[in-house]
Order: structure tokens, then sequence, then C-alpha cells
């Protein structure tokens, strides 16, 4: 039997039956089309309609010069956005509205800048399998961040390099007829990185360790460590950290905390002024917590003075010396948000939180719930970091389980940064010719070497990294090397394991024997232990450090300071009018008192200085 439904009910009745069949037959086709993504026939024709066989020919030879129905087939720095605007709708239009309710592309892009998102663009479908390759050219993936990050979203990268003051730098007196000693002090990195977004996220601590030696002056000199004390003092204007950076306030809510340092003290108990600790042929103060801010702005080069005082009070030398640190970490080139200070440094709490939530969506975690709810994120308490072991965080050891925090940082990210060299670097690091910082200061910056002549690609150096961490039998480094293609070797076999901080590359592979070097490559042979570090090193007497005369890596003398000529060569000045390292081009009397005829702290020491 049948009934009759009276027309009121029926007609509502078939209208709910139609949107029951179109929304059953919706969900059916958009879980079909997401299932079978990054294509639309699978193994046959990706979702940008370009088919598999052909995708290496449109790579090479560009999606503008394949396409159809475009009205640009070269990228002009005039049609940029309008090439960049056709590209998205061949690529990504397909499946990203502007502004509509699916996968806006605004949102999703909005942390970008256009260089952070031409990265991302060209390598996304390697950690996002549901993606299809780009297929167009690194120029094209260009144009169309450009349209997305800076036509949609009005991102830009610095377009201008940043207008540094003028700092001061007062050379300290040295009288090179009477004095009895020479001082000379030293940071023992060439720039020690800080992320001072303490209350969400710890990375790098404040932390700068400075180091001295006195030296009695004579026919043979002395170093000497008894009977003296090592005074330091850093300038006033930094001399109240606590007031720049949440750090101390932050500690007091990370997990794990065993011994809190009261404010302006660093993690080793030293304050911004005190007195340095001997340790064997040196005097030290370790975990200095300089931060590159005053209330005046950004100043990533603080100078410190240091005295030697004997027993009786009498000071014996003075010198001084810079402790750099900087903030230039560019996190916000891909995680967004603004600089926290001056529009030049410091990571913002938008930008750390936006690291965290790529880390949950990456790796299954809740660390963004963790630092909302007050407890601050602390890499190291599950990526083991050599640099900071044993220097009071909460940390894992080297056998938790997961990659260190080197291999895990540049293993990730070398993923989207390979191919572009030096850039790949400062891309991150605070090293950029046009930023706030430039950290590169030395001799071979000057003479037009980058980061890639002593560690390689990035892709390189991760790998060194992520093999290391594969000796440990650690499956994650597997997986990042799956990505990565090495450069400088043939393949991944020939690149050596090392550890960070620990395996590093040596001025000695290049100037064998100490003399002028014969290639300007040196990725691939590494210190064997911390010992054999340049900045441990001593000359072959066994009692001067290398880099109290050379100066810290990456600032190695002659250095030249983005903010006066002469802020890293205060000491060469001192006690030699010069900026070469000590006691070069004839200068042996800064510590010797008669003429030296002999080489003796290594040989070509006597010649005169070749770069001048």
């Amino acid at each position: 039997m049948a009934a009759r439904i009276p027309t009121l009910l029926s007609r509502p009745l078939a209208a709910m039956i139609l949107i029951i069949g179109l929304m059953y037959m919706g969900t059916f086709e958009f879980l079909r089309e997401g299932g079978r993504r990054p294509y639309i026939i699978r193994d046959y024709m990706y979702s940008t309609s370009i088919l598999k066989r052909d995708l290496d020919m449109v790579k090479q030879k560009g999606v503008l010069q394949e396409a159809k129905w475009v009205s640009h087939r070269n990228i002009t720095e005039e049609n940029r956005l309008e090439a960049g605007r056709q590209l998205y709708n061949i690529l990504c239009l397909p499946c990203h509205a502007i502004g509509g309710p699916l996968n806006d592309i605004k949102p999703l892009a909005a942390p970008f800048s256009p260089s952070g998102l031409q990265s991302m663009i060209l390598s996304m479908d390697k950690i996002h399998p549901y993606m299809p390759p780009f297929a167009g050219t690194r120029e094209e993936a260009g144009a169309l961040a450009w349209y997305i990050a800076h036509g949609l979203n009005g991102r830009t990268d610095r377009t201008r390099p940043v207008e540094l003051p003028a700092a001061a730098a007062r050379v300290p007196e040295f009288d090179r007829e009477n004095a009895g000693y020479v001082l000379l002090a030293w940071s023992d990195f060439g720039m020690r990185s800080l992320t001072d977004a303490s209350a969400t996220w710890f990375m790098l601590p404040p932390g700068v360790n400075l180091e001295a030696q006195l030296i009695r002056r004579g026919e043979t000199p002395e170093v000497v460590t008894e009977g003296v004390t090592l005074h330091y003092e850093v300038d006033r204007p930094f001399s109240h950290p606590s007031t720049q950076i949440d750090f101390w306030d932050s500690l007091e809510k990370l997990p794990g905390m065993e011994t809190i340092p009261p404010p302006d003290t660093g993690l080793a108990g030293k304050g911004l002024e005190g007195t340095m600790t001997a340790e064997g042929i040196v005097f030290r103060a370790d975990l200095l917590p300089v931060v590159p801010y005053t209330d005046s702005g950004y100043m990533p080069y603080p100078q410190v003075t240091v005295r030697a005082v004997d027993e009786q009070g009498r000071v014996l030398a003075r010198t001084r010396a810079v402790l750099p640190v900087a903030t230039e970490m560019n996190c916000r080139t891909c995680h967004g948000g603004p600089w926290k200070k001056e529009d030049r440094a410091g990571i913002s709490t938008a930008t750390a939180m936006s690291v965290l939530a790529a880390h949950d969506r990456l790796s299954g975690t809740r660390l963004q719930e963790q630092a909302a709810s007050g407890q601050p994120v602390l890499c190291q308490q599950c990526h083991h970091d050599p640099l900071l072991a044993g220097k009071g965080l909460p940390q894992a050891g080297p056998d938790s389980g997961q990659l260190n925090l080197s291999a895990a940082i540049h293993g990730f990210h070398a993923i989207f940064l390979a191919d572009l060299g030096a850039k790949a670097c400062t891309q991150c690091h605070p090293a950029g010719n046009e930023g706030a910082t430039r950290a590169l200061r030395g001799i071979h910056h000057n003479l037009e070497m980058d980061c890639t002549n002593c560690h390689g690609s990035l892709s390189d150096h991760a790998l060194a990294l992520l093999r290391g961490e594969q000796e440990q039998g650690k499956a994650h480094a597997d997986e990042l090397m799956h990505y990565l293609a090495p450069e400088a070797v043939a393949g991944i076999d020939e690149i050596r394991p090392r550890q960070p901080w620990i395996n590093e590359p040596d001025c000695l592979n290049c100037h064998q024997d100490f003399q002028p070097p014969e290639t300007e490559e040196t990725f691939n042979t590494w210190t064997a232990d911390r010992d054999a570090l340049f900045r441990n090193r001593t000359d072959e007497s066994g009692q001067l450090r290398c880099i109290g005369c050379h100066n810290s890596a990456h600032a190695l003398y002659p250095a030249q300071n983005p903010y006066n000529d002469q802020l890293d060569v205060l000491q060469p000045l001192q006690y030699q009018s010069t900026p070469f390292p000590i006691g070069s081009d004839g200068s042996c009397d800064v510590c010797h008192t008669v003429e030296m005829e002999d080489e003796m702290h290594h040989p070509n020491m006597l010649r005169p200085f070749r770069n001048q």
C-alpha cells in the first residue's frame, strides 16, 4: 500500500532528500579528491593538471612558457605581481580559494615573507606529501610567492640595509717601552645568538664566555696565573639585562630547574662585573648574561673592560674587548610576527608561538598549549645540545632517542633552503650584510669568503650532522636524509659524520703547516675533539691560546666591525697600533723585550702580514 503525503509535507521532504543526497555525494567526492592528492589520476596527472611524465620538462622550461592561456611568458620586475597571479590560477586555484570558506590561501600563507614562502613552495611536497611538486622554475616560485605573500597578505622582506648607529670605541693606553705586562681578552665565540622570547620558548639562553691571559713581558715572556686577580666589568648601559628581557622571570616557570640565579646573574653564577677564575693557562668568566639591548636600542657588540691586579691592589694591565651577542634570528621570515625590538631584532611572542605551532603540527606535540599555560618550552629538554650540556639548564642526554638540537634544526630546514649557498645561512643566522648585526667581521669575510667555504652548503652541513645521529641509531635522521642531496661530494656515504660544537672545520685544513692556503674549501674535515678546536688550541709552546692573538672565529684580525672599524681590533691597536694579529708583521716586541730571530709560536709568523 502507498500513502499519499500531503503537498505541504512532500515538497519540504523532497527538498530535504535532495540536500541529503547532495551532501552525501559532495562528501564522497570531497573525500575521494582528498584521498588521491597530490593527483587527479594517481601516478598519471597531478592536481595541477600537469602530467607526471611532463613534470621535469615543465620544471626546466617553466610553467609560463608551457601554459596556453597566459599573457606573460617571461617575468620582469614590472610584471612580477601579475605573472604570480597567473601562476596562482594555474597551480594553486584548483585547491586553494582566495578569501573563500575552504582552503583559503591567505591565512595559510600569512606567516611567510616572500623569500620564506618561495622556499616553502619549492619543497612543500617533501614534508607535505598531499601537495604536488612545484612545477615551475625558481624564478616562477619567486613570482608566485610575491603574489601570495605581498600581493594578498602585504608581507615584504627587507628592502634596504638597516641603518646602524655609530658606536664608540675606546682604545686603552699601552706604554710599549715601560709596560711590564700584556693582557689579552676575548669572547670564545665570534657571535653568540640569543632567543629572547623566554616566556614562551627557550632555545639559546644568555651566556657569553669571557677568557683572558696575562703575559709578563721580558726576554722570555711568561703566562701569569698566580698572585694576580682579573676583574671584568661590562659597560654600564648593559649592566641590567633583566630590564630588557624576561629570562629570569621565565626561569622560575621552567620545569626541571634546580637552581635559579638572581636577576642580572648568569647560569654559571657570574654577573656583569666580577672576578675571573683561573683555569690552567687562562682566566675565565663563563655564561655572562650579556644581552644586545640598552635603553638606547639594539647593540650587538657590548664592550667589557678587564683589569689585572696584583696582591697589593696595583693594576698591572688593562684592556678592552667586545662580547658579541645577537637576537637577530630570522624565524619571522617563515613563522610570522614582527621583530621584537626596533623593527630589527628579537623574537616576538607571536613568532615564538608560531614556531611551537609548527612543531605541534609536524611532530604531534602540545608545546603551544604548554607555553599558553605559562610553562616555557625548552628545546634541550628533548633535544641534546653539547653547547649547553652541564650549564644549568635541564636537558636530555645524547642517548635520548631524539636528534640533537643542531641536527634537528639544520636537518629539517635544509629541506626548504637547499641550493641557496650562503644565503641559506643568513635566512636564519644574524650574518647578512644588510642586517642589524652583520656577524661576519673577520679577514675571511673581508676576502669575500662566506659560510660555505668552511661549513659547506646547508645540505652538506645538515647531512654531516644527521650522519652523526644516524651512527647513534636515531631513525629520524634517515627520514630527513631521504630529502637531502649532497653538493660537495658524490654520495651521502662520503660525508663524514660529526657532532655539533665538537667536530668543526679547522684553520690548518687550509693553512697547512701555517702556510698560505692552496684551497678555500674545508668542508668534510673535522676536528677530532674539543681540545682540537681553534678556540681551545694553543701555540707550539703550549702556553698561548691561538684565539688570544688572532681573535674569535668569524672576527679574526684584521676584523671590521659594522658599528665602528675599531671595535673588533681594540687590542691590536692598543699594543701595536695596527689591526693585525698580535705579534704579527714584526711586532714581537709586544711581549718580547729582545729582537726575535726565530719563530716560536708557530711557523711562518715572522714574515710580513699578507693581507694588509
